[in-house]
């Protein structure tokens, strides 16, 4: 065998291989696709598989939890379920929660809102008495309270209060009428408003804690405004009956030194009386 053809039996050996070697990357090409073709078809039959279909096609697909991303990889939605029921969270971009519906200790629903730092700023649930809404400051602190009002099924109940918690104005009811209180700073009563069984009536009060002026409907349907002292006594009566306005005026014991009224004839009078009650001629 001469030198040139030991070459050309070389090269034709080597074509061979080469051939041979392409044949088994072919082979194995196509073993990778279908085991990825396989791979994805089982996760496709996996998801079918947990779908309930109805008449009209698949309407549920049922998982433990969902947690939803984005781009930057931070949760923004998740669906998730705790020992008393369902949980749904919005989150923000950062991945902090912003808004949290699920069921409370009560077995009622609940919704809850957050600030950026994470603060509670609304919640919607319910208690013993009935649903109930409260509006908090980026300080954490309650400023508004909506809810019925405990021990009066029929009564609702408005709170507002200031950043530190202290009640400012109460709205609410009792078993005869609709109330309005109104508080300041030092968390005293300074006004309430109201009715009673006799009408309508409004009460200012000192820094003593004592109703210095009163307004209200007296008996008869007659209107009525009362100023007293420190002690709470009636200093000055402002009234009417049957024959017209009259004006009262009181001593330290509480009764009258001096009287401004209309008598029965419809003449005006004013009289003057001792410590007896007696006129003064």
């Amino acid at each position: 065998m001469t030198e040139l053809e030991e070459i050309q039996l070389r090269l034709s050996h080597l074509e061979l291989k080469l051939a041979a070697a392409e044949r088994e990357r072919k082979i194995l090409d196509v073993r990778q696709k279908g085991f990825a073709m396989v791979a994805a078809l089982l996760f496709v039959f996996s998801i079918a598989a947990t779908r309930s279909y109805s008449a009209n096609g698949p309407s549920v697909i049922t998982c433990a939890g969902l947690n939803i991303v984005n781009s930057a990889g931070k949760s923004v939605v998740k669906l998730n379920n705790d020992e008393r029921g369902g949980v749904v969270q919005l989150n923000g971009a950062d991945g902090v929660g912003r808004v949290r519906l699920d069921v409370g200790a009560l077995g009622q629903g609940q919704l809850v809102t957050r600030g950026n730092k994470s603060e509670e700023l609304m919640s919607v649930s319910a208690d013993e008495d009935g649903g109930a809404m409260r509006v908090c400051g980026h300080e954490g602190k309650t400023r508004v309270l909506i809810a019925c009002q405990t021990g009066d099924p029929n009564a609702g109940l408005i709170n507002i209060r200031d950043n530190k918690g202290d009640e400012r104005v109460n709205i609410g009811s009792d078993l005869v009428g609709g109330q309005v209180t109104v508080g300041n700073s030092d968390k005293l009563i300074t006004a309430r408003l109201g009715s009673d069984t006799r009408g309508g009536f409004f009460y200012l009060y000192g820094l003593d804690h004592v109703a210095h002026v009163v307004m209200a409907t007296g008996d008869s349907n007659v209107g009525l405004i009362n100023t007293r002292d420190g002690q709470g006594k009636t200093r000055v009566i402002l009234g009417d009956d049957k024959n017209g306005g009259q004006v009262i005026v009181n001593g330290e014991d509480e009764k009258p030194r001096a009287a401004m009224l209309v008598g029965a004839d419809g003449v005006g009078t004013i009289s003057l009386l001792d410590k007896s009650g007696s006129v003064k001629p």
